[in-house]
């Protein structure tokens, strides 16, 4: 009916997959510029933990836009770089000890895990424990029954790393202006004490005589 031939659809259809490999791409640069600008400056960046929808200022009641008018840099799952030299880094000391498979394993916390985005939610919990400066914001909506496993899983991992996160597991149940700017303002207050004492561990080391 549209006249195409199954050459013009496959043509359109590998087009597309170009695309949006070009576009990740572009975000996990831009993502890792973002953690190597933290690292160097001290500063503190949010990654956000949530699903796809989460991005969306009319679901996450513009929680995002809010960290970022108080001077904080928003990170998604997507924007973490993913080539193995980068996260060897983070992650390679536990591969080549053999107690995960790869950079990008989670069974080490999660044996039996099924949902994608619950997946990789829990795999960028345990970046984000990894990564000094990083700290976490989690959310979840609708009472979402797909990421309920994970919530005592990453709640273990940032707390075992002592990674600062605000939960949001009701986000969806909350009023625009009222509770969320209030726990957005406190949370950014520990990331500003969180920051000092980074910080001050980093001039320690600096400052450690050579022996």
């Amino acid at each position: 009916r549209l006249k195409l031939t199954a050459d013009h659809s496959h043509w359109a259809a590998e087009q597309a997959w170009i695309s949006l490999e070009t576009n990740d791409e572009a975000i996990r640069a831009e993502g890792r510029a973002i953690l190597d600008a933290a690292s160097r400056d001290d500063e503190i960046v949010i990654l956000l933990l949530g699903r796809p929808y989460h991005s969306d200022p009319g679901i996450n009641h513009e929680v995002l836009d809010e960290f970022q008018s108080l001077g904080f840099r928003t990170l998604s799952i997507r924007s973490i770089p993913t080539d193995e030299q980068y996260l060897s880094g983070y992650f390679g000391d536990e591969v080549s000890r053999g107690i995960i498979q790869s950079h990008t394993d989670i069974r080490d916390v999660w044996a039996e895990n099924f949902s994608t985005n619950s997946a990789q939610k829990v795999w960028a919990a345990k970046f984000a424990a990894r990564h000094p400066n990083v700290a976490v914001v989690d959310l979840s909506s609708f009472k979402c029954g797909h990421d309920a496993p994970t919530y005592a899983i990453i709640d273990r991992i940032l707390g075992a790393s002592r990674t600062p996160h605000l939960t949001l597991h009701d986000i969806d149940a909350n009023k625009p202006g009222g509770s969320i700017k209030i726990r957005v303002k406190t949370f950014a207050y520990t990331l500003e004490q969180y920051k000092k004492a980074l910080i001050a561990e980093k001039k320690e080391v600096t400052d450690e005589p050579i022996l």
